[in-house]
């Protein structure tokens, strides 16, 4: 029987998630910074705010809410429970890290960016700052770990599957409603969507790399 060691870890796929990432919300920073957004946020707000119907209004309204912060506090407390019963207690720290930090960064990126709402056609009148957008960046932060402790609940991978796919549409719903209810530009959404993105990937990283167990232990049997 011989006995090897090979690291299991990746490294680069990590760091690329990082890179496309973090690399997405430093251009659109800069691009907000210089003046650069206005063009894009335009083109695409009208596509979706063409869309408006009182049918669709109504539909978008309920996504909406779902995103806020009393909704996630329900998830986030009936997830816990379930969590607590299945002794998942390393997915459960992930998920009030999640939970926590989504409003904390979203808190301070929009205090560093100060860029305000839009001011047009908006059917929801808020007095806070606008980028990046807190219901993108806290959705897909919160719902893409909640989607993913629940993964280690079922066994299906056809189950997993389409609980990660539900809570990506979720998100990505919820950020399409901001623009439609015309209280974020659609670089907000996709700046919030980036940011969560990072965060999102340290947090799984920090959950799969752990330097005691960084090495698998291969055996090879020969006969």
């Amino acid at each position: 029987m011989n006995v090897q060691i090979t690291h299991n870890s990746r490294p680069s796929l990590f760091w690329s998630g990082i890179v496309m990432f973090g690399g997405a919300f430093f251009l659109l920073s800069a691009a907000l910074i210089e003046n650069q957004l206005h063009d894009f946020d335009r083109y695409f707000t009208q596509k979706i705010q063409s869309w408006r119907t009182p049918f669709w209004t109504t539909i978008m309204s309920t996504v909406t809410f779902l995103g806020s912060g009393i909704t996630r506090i329900i998830f986030f407390l009936g997830t816990t429970f379930i969590l607590v019963r299945r002794k998942l207690t390393q997915e459960n720290i992930l998920l009030f890290l999640a939970f926590v930090m989504g409003p904390l960064l979203t808190g301070f990126l929009k205090n560093l960016f100060e860029r305000p709402r839009p001011s047009e056609n908006a059917l929801l009148l808020l007095n806070s700052y606008s980028f990046p957008s807190g219901h993108a960046l806290c959705s897909l932060l919160f719902f893409g770990m909640m989607g993913y402790c629940f993964t280690k609940i079922v066994t299906q991978n056809w189950q997993k599957i389409t609980i990660l796919l539900l809570s990506v549409v979720l998100s990505i719903a919820i950020g399409v409603s901001r623009v439609y209810l015309g209280v974020h530009y659609p670089s907000d959404v996709i700046a919030g969507f980036a940011a969560s993105s990072v965060v999102l990937i340290f947090l799984l990283r920090s959950y799969f790399y752990q330097p005691t167990s960084a090495y698998t232990i291969v055996r090879k049997f020969h006969t």
